[in-house]
């Protein structure tokens, strides 16, 4: 099951719930989405906090580079 959350000060994670069964626990997996450098700013998270196993380092650097090159 995929969920989205956003909470008061705009912070958007997507991830998913779990039941872990052994542990009779409710587990939620997610991520920040994040639309370039001013949203990651804002939220006070760095580069190093996104994860390696997800795309949103590359699109957050992508992003960021093309702005540079309009500029």
């Amino acid at each position: 099951m995929s969920n989205d959350y956003q909470d008061d000060d705009g912070l958007q994670i997507r991830g998913s719930v779990l039941y872990m069964e052994d542990w009779k626990r409710i587990l939620f997996l997610g991520c920040p989405i994040i639309n370039g450098t001013p949203n990651l700013v804002d939220n006070g998270l760095f580069l190093n906090d996104l994860s390696i196993h997800d795309h949103s380092r590359d699109m957050v650097i992508t992003a960021t580079q093309t702005l540079v090159r309009k500029i």
